[in-house]
Protein backbone atom coordinates (compact mmCIF):
# COMPACT_ATOMS: atom_id res chain seq x y z
CA UNK A 1 0.00 0.00 0.00
CA UNK A 2 1.20 3.48 -0.84
CA UNK A 3 2.60 5.71 1.89
CA UNK A 4 0.52 8.48 3.39
CA UNK A 5 1.24 12.24 3.64
CA UNK A 6 0.95 12.78 7.38
CA UNK A 7 2.05 16.40 6.95
CA UNK A 8 -1.65 17.13 6.33
CA UNK A 9 -2.40 16.93 10.05
CA UNK A 10 -0.87 17.26 13.46
CA UNK A 11 -1.67 16.32 17.04
CA UNK A 12 -2.81 19.26 19.16
CA UNK A 13 -4.48 19.85 22.48
CA UNK A 14 -8.25 20.08 22.03
CA UNK A 15 -10.35 21.91 24.65
CA UNK A 16 -12.08 19.43 26.96
CA UNK A 17 -10.70 16.46 24.98
CA UNK A 18 -7.01 16.27 25.79
CA UNK A 19 -5.23 15.67 22.51
CA UNK A 20 -6.72 15.32 19.04
CA UNK A 21 -5.83 15.43 15.36
CA UNK A 22 -6.25 18.70 13.44
CA UNK A 23 -5.94 19.36 9.71
CA UNK A 24 -3.07 21.65 8.73
CA UNK A 25 -3.98 21.89 5.03
CA UNK A 26 -7.06 21.50 2.85
CA UNK A 27 -8.00 17.81 2.60
CA UNK A 28 -10.27 16.24 0.01
CA UNK A 29 -12.45 13.15 0.59
CA UNK A 30 -10.53 9.96 -0.14
CA UNK A 31 -7.18 11.36 1.02
CA UNK A 32 -5.20 8.82 3.02
CA UNK A 33 -4.33 10.38 6.34
CA UNK A 34 -2.65 7.51 8.11
CA UNK A 35 -1.17 4.09 7.48
CA UNK A 36 0.16 2.54 10.67
CA UNK A 37 1.46 -0.79 11.88
CA UNK A 38 0.35 -1.91 15.34
CA UNK A 39 2.65 -1.26 18.27
CA UNK A 40 1.61 -4.73 19.39
CA UNK A 41 -1.08 -7.32 18.77
CA UNK A 42 -2.51 -9.55 21.46
CA UNK A 43 -5.21 -12.21 21.48
CA UNK A 44 -8.44 -11.48 23.30
CA UNK A 45 -8.71 -13.94 26.17
CA UNK A 46 -10.71 -14.51 29.34
CA UNK A 47 -7.74 -13.63 31.52
CA UNK A 48 -8.39 -11.50 34.57
CA UNK A 49 -7.70 -7.81 34.30
CA UNK A 50 -4.64 -8.31 36.51
CA UNK A 51 -3.30 -10.90 34.07
CA UNK A 52 -4.07 -8.65 31.12
CA UNK A 53 -2.20 -5.83 32.81
CA UNK A 54 0.83 -8.10 33.14
CA UNK A 55 0.58 -9.21 29.50
CA UNK A 56 0.47 -5.64 28.21
CA UNK A 57 3.24 -4.58 30.58
CA UNK A 58 5.44 -7.35 29.21
CA UNK A 59 4.68 -6.30 25.61
CA UNK A 60 5.55 -2.67 26.30
CA UNK A 61 8.67 -3.39 28.34
CA UNK A 62 9.97 -5.61 25.55
CA UNK A 63 9.85 -2.76 23.01
CA UNK A 64 13.42 -1.81 22.03
CA UNK A 65 12.49 1.84 21.38
CA UNK A 66 12.24 3.95 24.53
CA UNK A 67 10.31 6.61 22.59
CA UNK A 68 7.58 4.08 21.82
CA UNK A 69 7.34 3.10 25.48
CA UNK A 70 7.03 6.74 26.47
CA UNK A 71 4.40 7.33 23.78
CA UNK A 72 2.34 4.44 25.14
CA UNK A 73 2.38 5.88 28.66
CA UNK A 74 1.35 9.27 27.28
CA UNK A 75 -1.89 7.90 25.79
CA UNK A 76 -5.28 8.57 27.35
CA UNK A 77 -6.30 6.28 30.22
CA UNK A 78 -10.06 6.38 30.71
CA UNK A 79 -10.06 3.67 33.36
CA UNK A 80 -7.28 5.00 35.59
CA UNK A 81 -9.77 6.05 38.27
CA UNK A 82 -11.28 2.57 38.38
CA UNK A 83 -7.98 0.72 38.16
CA UNK A 84 -5.21 3.02 39.44
CA UNK A 85 -3.05 -0.01 40.23
CA UNK A 86 -3.39 -1.39 36.67
CA UNK A 87 -2.02 1.37 34.40
CA UNK A 88 -1.14 -0.90 31.48
CA UNK A 89 -4.60 -2.45 31.41
CA UNK A 90 -6.26 0.96 31.63
CA UNK A 91 -4.29 2.43 28.71
CA UNK A 92 -4.73 -0.71 26.62
CA UNK A 93 -8.47 -0.92 27.20
CA UNK A 94 -8.87 2.75 26.32
CA UNK A 95 -6.86 2.63 23.10
CA UNK A 96 -6.84 -0.90 21.66
CA UNK A 97 -8.99 -1.73 18.65
CA UNK A 98 -10.34 -5.07 17.48
CA UNK A 99 -8.63 -6.26 14.29
CA UNK A 100 -11.31 -7.52 11.91
CA UNK A 101 -10.37 -10.82 10.33
CA UNK A 102 -7.56 -11.47 12.79
CA UNK A 103 -7.34 -14.89 14.35
CA UNK A 104 -8.41 -15.47 17.96
CA UNK A 105 -10.23 -12.15 18.11
CA UNK A 106 -6.98 -10.21 18.32
CA UNK A 107 -6.73 -6.53 19.16
CA UNK A 108 -3.97 -4.07 18.42
CA UNK A 109 -2.73 -0.77 19.72
CA UNK A 110 -1.71 2.07 17.37
CA UNK A 111 0.08 5.09 18.78
CA UNK A 112 -0.88 7.64 16.13
CA UNK A 113 -4.39 6.31 15.48
CA UNK A 114 -5.10 6.60 19.22
CA UNK A 115 -4.84 10.37 18.92
CA UNK A 116 -7.95 10.60 16.71
CA UNK A 117 -11.00 11.51 18.77
CA UNK A 118 -14.47 10.06 18.33
CA UNK A 119 -17.51 11.70 16.74
CA UNK A 120 -20.78 9.95 15.98
CA UNK A 121 -20.70 11.75 12.61
CA UNK A 122 -17.01 11.37 11.80
CA UNK A 123 -15.00 13.13 9.13
CA UNK A 124 -12.65 10.18 8.54
CA UNK A 125 -12.97 6.41 8.12
CA UNK A 126 -10.57 3.90 9.64
CA UNK A 127 -10.08 0.23 8.86
CA UNK A 128 -7.74 -2.63 9.62
CA UNK A 129 -6.35 -4.05 6.38
CA UNK A 130 -5.16 -7.56 7.12
CA UNK A 131 -3.95 -7.99 3.54
CA UNK A 132 -2.34 -4.56 3.35
CA UNK A 133 1.42 -4.08 3.25
CA UNK A 134 3.25 -1.28 4.99
CA UNK A 135 6.21 0.61 3.44
CA UNK A 136 8.39 -1.64 5.61
CA UNK A 137 6.94 -4.70 3.90
CA UNK A 138 4.99 -5.95 6.90
CA UNK A 139 1.54 -7.43 6.47
CA UNK A 140 -1.41 -5.80 8.19
CA UNK A 141 -1.87 -2.04 8.49
CA UNK A 142 -4.49 0.32 9.83
CA UNK A 143 -5.54 3.12 7.50
CA UNK A 144 -7.48 6.34 7.98
CA UNK A 145 -9.04 8.20 5.02
CA UNK A 146 -10.93 11.49 4.95
CA UNK A 147 -14.60 11.11 4.02
CA UNK A 148 -15.45 14.81 4.14
CA UNK A 149 -13.75 17.93 2.87
CA UNK A 150 -11.61 19.39 5.65
CA UNK A 151 -10.10 22.83 6.08
CA UNK A 152 -7.01 23.86 8.06
CA UNK A 153 -7.89 23.91 11.75
CA UNK A 154 -10.71 21.37 11.48
CA UNK A 155 -10.49 18.50 13.94
CA UNK A 156 -10.38 15.14 12.17
CA UNK A 157 -12.66 12.66 13.90
CA UNK A 158 -13.34 8.95 13.54
CA UNK A 159 -16.12 6.73 14.88
CA UNK A 160 -15.54 4.09 17.54
CA UNK A 161 -18.69 2.24 16.49
CA UNK A 162 -17.19 0.29 13.55
CA UNK A 163 -20.11 0.81 11.14
CA UNK A 164 -22.72 0.51 13.88
CA UNK A 165 -25.51 3.03 14.26
CA UNK A 166 -27.51 3.77 17.38
CA UNK A 167 -30.05 6.34 18.53
CA UNK A 168 -29.04 8.97 21.06
CA UNK A 169 -29.68 7.15 24.35
CA UNK A 170 -27.98 3.94 23.16
CA UNK A 171 -24.91 5.84 21.94
CA UNK A 172 -24.70 7.76 25.18
CA UNK A 173 -24.87 4.57 27.24
CA UNK A 174 -22.37 2.72 25.04
CA UNK A 175 -19.73 5.45 25.14
CA UNK A 176 -20.12 5.91 28.89
CA UNK A 177 -19.79 2.20 29.64
CA UNK A 178 -17.06 1.31 27.15
CA UNK A 179 -15.02 4.50 26.87
CA UNK A 180 -16.01 6.48 29.96
CA UNK A 181 -16.85 9.76 28.21
CA UNK A 182 -19.81 11.72 26.91
CA UNK A 183 -19.75 12.68 23.23
CA UNK A 184 -20.41 16.33 22.39
CA UNK A 185 -20.45 16.04 18.58
CA UNK A 186 -23.15 17.86 16.60
CA UNK A 187 -25.37 14.77 16.56
CA UNK A 188 -25.14 14.21 20.31
CA UNK A 189 -25.58 17.90 21.00
CA UNK A 190 -29.05 18.04 19.47
CA UNK A 191 -31.57 19.28 21.99
CA UNK A 192 -34.46 16.94 22.85
CA UNK A 193 -37.37 17.58 20.53
CA UNK A 194 -38.91 16.71 17.16
CA UNK A 195 -35.68 17.09 15.18
CA UNK A 196 -33.69 14.74 17.43
CA UNK A 197 -36.62 12.32 17.41
CA UNK A 198 -36.58 12.34 13.61
CA UNK A 199 -32.82 11.72 13.52
CA UNK A 200 -33.16 8.90 16.05
CA UNK A 201 -35.89 7.29 13.97
CA UNK A 202 -33.65 7.27 10.90
CA UNK A 203 -30.85 5.78 12.98
CA UNK A 204 -33.19 3.08 14.31
CA UNK A 205 -34.08 2.13 10.74
CA UNK A 206 -30.41 1.80 9.83
CA UNK A 207 -29.68 -0.08 13.04
CA UNK A 208 -32.47 -2.55 12.29
CA UNK A 209 -31.01 -3.05 8.81
CA UNK A 210 -27.53 -3.59 10.26
CA UNK A 211 -28.73 -6.06 12.87
CA UNK A 212 -30.84 -7.97 10.38
CA UNK A 213 -28.11 -8.47 7.80
CA UNK A 214 -24.98 -8.37 9.93
CA UNK A 215 -26.20 -10.32 12.95
CA UNK A 216 -28.86 -12.35 11.15
CA UNK A 217 -31.61 -11.45 13.61
CA UNK A 218 -35.27 -12.33 13.11
CA UNK A 219 -34.50 -15.31 10.86
CA UNK A 220 -37.55 -17.53 10.58
CA UNK A 221 -38.15 -20.77 8.75
CA UNK A 222 -40.44 -20.17 5.80
CA UNK A 223 -41.56 -22.29 2.86
CA UNK A 224 -38.89 -22.74 0.21
CA UNK A 225 -39.06 -20.45 -2.82
CA UNK A 226 -39.41 -22.11 -6.24
CA UNK A 227 -36.84 -19.64 -7.52
CA UNK A 228 -33.94 -21.40 -5.84
CA UNK A 229 -32.73 -24.98 -5.65
CA UNK A 230 -33.35 -27.18 -2.58
CA UNK A 231 -29.61 -27.90 -2.40
CA UNK A 232 -28.89 -24.22 -1.93
CA UNK A 233 -28.56 -23.91 1.84
CA UNK A 234 -25.48 -26.02 2.50
CA UNK A 235 -23.89 -25.18 -0.87
CA UNK A 236 -24.41 -21.44 -0.41
CA UNK A 237 -23.07 -21.45 3.12
CA UNK A 238 -19.87 -23.22 2.17
CA UNK A 239 -19.07 -21.47 -1.10
CA UNK A 240 -20.46 -18.00 -0.48
CA UNK A 241 -20.55 -17.22 3.22
CA UNK A 242 -17.29 -18.93 4.13
CA UNK A 243 -15.21 -17.86 1.17
CA UNK A 244 -16.83 -14.87 -0.48
CA UNK A 245 -14.22 -12.23 -1.25
CA UNK A 246 -16.19 -8.98 -1.50
CA UNK A 247 -16.94 -8.48 2.16
CA UNK A 248 -16.60 -10.01 5.59
CA UNK A 249 -20.17 -9.98 6.84
CA UNK A 250 -22.02 -13.23 7.46
CA UNK A 251 -25.44 -13.50 5.91
CA UNK A 252 -28.10 -16.12 6.41
CA UNK A 253 -28.80 -17.93 3.13
CA UNK A 254 -32.41 -18.46 4.17
CA UNK A 255 -33.14 -14.76 3.79
CA UNK A 256 -31.90 -14.73 0.21
CA UNK A 257 -33.71 -17.94 -0.64
CA UNK A 258 -37.16 -16.89 0.47
CA UNK A 259 -37.36 -13.24 -0.51
CA UNK A 260 -34.51 -11.91 -2.66
CA UNK A 261 -36.71 -9.11 -4.03
CA UNK A 262 -37.65 -8.01 -0.52
CA UNK A 263 -33.99 -8.02 0.52
CA UNK A 264 -33.10 -5.84 -2.46
CA UNK A 265 -35.87 -3.38 -1.58
CA UNK A 266 -34.49 -3.11 1.97
CA UNK A 267 -31.01 -2.51 0.57
CA UNK A 268 -32.38 0.33 -1.52
CA UNK A 269 -34.13 1.93 1.44
CA UNK A 270 -30.95 1.80 3.52
CA UNK A 271 -28.74 3.08 0.70
CA UNK A 272 -31.04 6.00 -0.05
CA UNK A 273 -31.24 6.93 3.62
CA UNK A 274 -27.45 7.00 3.89
CA UNK A 275 -26.91 8.86 0.61
CA UNK A 276 -29.57 11.43 1.50
CA UNK A 277 -27.69 12.19 4.70
CA UNK A 278 -24.43 12.56 2.79
CA UNK A 279 -26.00 14.95 0.31
CA UNK A 280 -27.20 17.07 3.22
CA UNK A 281 -23.60 17.48 4.32
CA UNK A 282 -22.77 19.15 1.02
CA UNK A 283 -19.32 20.68 1.06
CA UNK A 284 -18.23 18.97 4.25
CA UNK A 285 -19.33 21.63 6.70
CA UNK A 286 -22.21 19.42 7.81
CA UNK A 287 -23.03 18.37 11.31
CA UNK A 288 -24.63 21.63 12.30
CA UNK A 289 -28.09 20.15 11.87
CA UNK A 290 -27.19 16.80 13.36
CA UNK A 291 -26.89 14.95 10.06
CA UNK A 292 -26.19 11.22 10.21
CA UNK A 293 -23.64 11.17 7.38
CA UNK A 294 -20.66 9.04 8.27
CA UNK A 295 -22.54 6.99 10.87
CA UNK A 296 -22.63 4.04 8.51
CA UNK A 297 -21.06 3.62 5.09
CA UNK A 298 -23.29 3.02 2.09
CA UNK A 299 -21.11 0.13 0.94
CA UNK A 300 -22.81 -1.96 3.60
CA UNK A 301 -26.06 -1.74 1.61
CA UNK A 302 -24.30 -2.09 -1.74
CA UNK A 303 -22.42 -5.17 -0.54
CA UNK A 304 -25.65 -6.98 0.25
CA UNK A 305 -27.21 -5.85 -3.03
CA UNK A 306 -24.14 -7.16 -4.84
CA UNK A 307 -24.37 -10.47 -3.00
CA UNK A 308 -28.02 -10.77 -4.00
CA UNK A 309 -27.35 -10.01 -7.67
CA UNK A 310 -24.56 -12.58 -7.75
CA UNK A 311 -26.71 -15.06 -5.90
CA UNK A 312 -29.50 -14.99 -8.48
CA UNK A 313 -27.12 -14.73 -11.44
CA UNK A 314 -27.86 -11.12 -12.45
CA UNK A 315 -24.56 -10.10 -14.06
CA UNK A 316 -25.65 -6.62 -15.16
CA UNK A 317 -26.74 -5.41 -11.74
CA UNK A 318 -23.86 -7.20 -10.03
CA UNK A 319 -21.49 -5.27 -12.28
CA UNK A 320 -23.00 -1.94 -11.25
CA UNK A 321 -23.04 -2.71 -7.52
CA UNK A 322 -19.44 -3.96 -7.67
CA UNK A 323 -18.42 -0.73 -9.43
CA UNK A 324 -20.14 1.35 -6.76
CA UNK A 325 -18.37 -0.62 -4.06
CA UNK A 326 -15.06 -0.09 -5.85
CA UNK A 327 -15.62 3.67 -6.02
CA UNK A 328 -16.60 3.80 -2.37
CA UNK A 329 -13.71 1.64 -1.19
CA UNK A 330 -11.38 3.93 -3.09
CA UNK A 331 -12.51 6.75 -0.79
CA UNK A 332 -12.69 4.87 2.51
CA UNK A 333 -9.91 2.29 2.10
CA UNK A 334 -7.79 3.47 -0.83
CA UNK A 335 -7.55 2.39 -4.45
CA UNK A 336 -4.77 -0.03 -3.50
CA UNK A 337 -6.84 -1.84 -0.87
CA UNK A 338 -7.78 -5.46 -1.40
CA UNK A 339 -11.47 -4.56 -1.23
CA UNK A 340 -11.22 -1.93 -3.96
CA UNK A 341 -9.17 -4.18 -6.22
CA UNK A 342 -11.51 -7.16 -5.79
CA UNK A 343 -14.57 -5.00 -6.38
CA UNK A 344 -12.92 -3.62 -9.52
CA UNK A 345 -12.41 -7.12 -10.86
CA UNK A 346 -16.01 -7.95 -10.01
CA UNK A 347 -17.26 -4.92 -11.91
CA UNK A 348 -15.43 -6.12 -15.02
CA UNK A 349 -16.40 -9.79 -14.79
CA UNK A 350 -19.07 -10.58 -12.18
CA UNK A 351 -19.70 -13.96 -13.78
CA UNK A 352 -16.28 -15.10 -12.60
CA UNK A 353 -17.35 -14.93 -8.96
CA UNK A 354 -17.76 -18.40 -7.49
CA UNK A 355 -21.14 -17.50 -6.03
CA UNK A 356 -22.56 -16.26 -9.33
CA UNK A 357 -25.84 -18.03 -10.10
CA UNK A 358 -25.50 -20.24 -7.03
CA UNK A 359 -29.09 -19.54 -6.07
CA UNK A 360 -30.34 -20.95 -9.36
CA UNK A 361 -28.73 -24.31 -8.75
CA UNK A 362 -26.89 -24.22 -12.06
CA UNK A 363 -29.93 -23.05 -13.99
CA UNK A 364 -30.23 -20.05 -16.32
CA UNK A 365 -28.00 -17.17 -15.27
CA UNK A 366 -29.73 -13.88 -15.89
CA UNK A 367 -27.69 -11.38 -17.84
CA UNK A 368 -25.10 -13.96 -18.80
CA UNK A 369 -23.88 -14.93 -22.23
CA UNK A 370 -21.56 -11.92 -22.25
CA UNK A 371 -18.54 -13.38 -20.44
CA UNK A 372 -15.25 -11.63 -21.11
CA UNK A 373 -16.90 -9.31 -23.61
CA UNK A 374 -18.36 -7.39 -20.69
CA UNK A 375 -21.79 -6.95 -19.18
CA UNK A 376 -24.32 -4.71 -20.91
CA UNK A 377 -26.14 -2.28 -18.63
CA UNK A 378 -28.46 0.60 -19.57
CA UNK A 379 -26.75 3.84 -20.54
CA UNK A 380 -27.46 6.27 -17.69
CA UNK A 381 -26.89 9.28 -19.96
CA UNK A 382 -29.39 7.90 -22.44
CA UNK A 383 -32.20 6.95 -20.05
CA UNK A 384 -31.49 9.39 -17.20
CA UNK A 385 -30.41 8.83 -13.60
CA UNK A 386 -33.91 8.27 -12.24
CA UNK A 387 -34.74 5.57 -14.80
CA UNK A 388 -31.33 3.98 -14.27
CA UNK A 389 -31.92 3.72 -10.51
CA UNK A 390 -35.35 2.20 -11.09
CA UNK A 391 -33.76 -0.41 -13.35
CA UNK A 392 -30.91 -1.08 -10.94
CA UNK A 393 -33.13 -1.74 -7.93
CA UNK A 394 -35.79 -3.71 -9.80
CA UNK A 395 -36.05 -7.42 -9.02
CA UNK A 396 -38.97 -8.21 -11.30
CA UNK A 397 -36.89 -10.67 -13.31
CA UNK A 398 -35.87 -12.46 -10.13
CA UNK A 399 -39.50 -13.27 -9.40
CA UNK A 400 -40.12 -15.13 -12.68
CA UNK A 401 -38.81 -18.44 -11.42
CA UNK A 402 -35.65 -20.42 -12.17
Amino acid sequence: MAATPESLWEVRRIPNKGYGVVATAPIEPGTRLLMEEPLYIRSMTDDSIQQQNSIVESLIQSLPDAAQRDAFHALASSFSVLYPELPYYSIATTNEVALSGAQNGASGLFLRWSRFNHACTPSAYWAWNSDGTSPKGRAGVLTVHAIRRLNPGDEISISYFENRVMPHEDRERYLAEIYCFACDCALCSLAPGPWRDDVDERLRQLEAFWRKYHLGEEIQDRPSSPLLSPQLSSCFYFHFVRRHSYHHYYFEAQRYRHDPAGCLAECREAAELILEAEEDVGDGAGGEDGDIAGCIDVTFAYEIALALALFVGDAARASVFAARNRDRYTVTLGADSGEALRAGRGALDPCADRSFGLGLGGGRRRGMGLGSEGVVVPDVEEIGEEAFEEWLWSAEEWELGG
